[in-house]
C-alpha cells in the first residue's frame, strides 16, 4: 500500500484592524479590514485544484474562506 502525495496550501486570514495596528489578535475577534476583504476576494479568481478546506472558527478566518472560496464553505 502506498500513500498518495497531497498538496497542502496554508492561507492566512486577510488583514484585520489589529494587524494594521501591529497587534496580535490571538483568540480575540478581529474583523477584516476593507483591504483584508479585497485580498481574500482576490483569491477567488485563482484556479484551485479540488481541495478540502479546514478553517478556524474565528470570524476573520471564516470570512476569508467565504470570500476566497465562494460556494465551497
Amino acid at each position: 500500500m502506498s500513500l498518495v502525495p497531497r498538496r497542502f496550501v496554508l492561507i492566512r486570514h486577510g488583514e484585520t484592524d489589529a494587524n494594521r495596528a501591529g497587534r496580535i489578535a490571538g483568540r480575540t475577534e478581529a474583523r477584516l479590514t476593507d483591504a483584508g476583504r479585497a485580498g481574500a476576494a482576490a483569491l477567488a479568481g485563482r484556479r484551485w485544484p479540488e481541495i478540502t478546506l479546514f478553517v478556524s472558527p474565528q470570524t476573520r478566518a471564516q470570512d476569508t474562506a467565504r470570500l476566497a472560496f465562494p460556494g465551497r464553505t
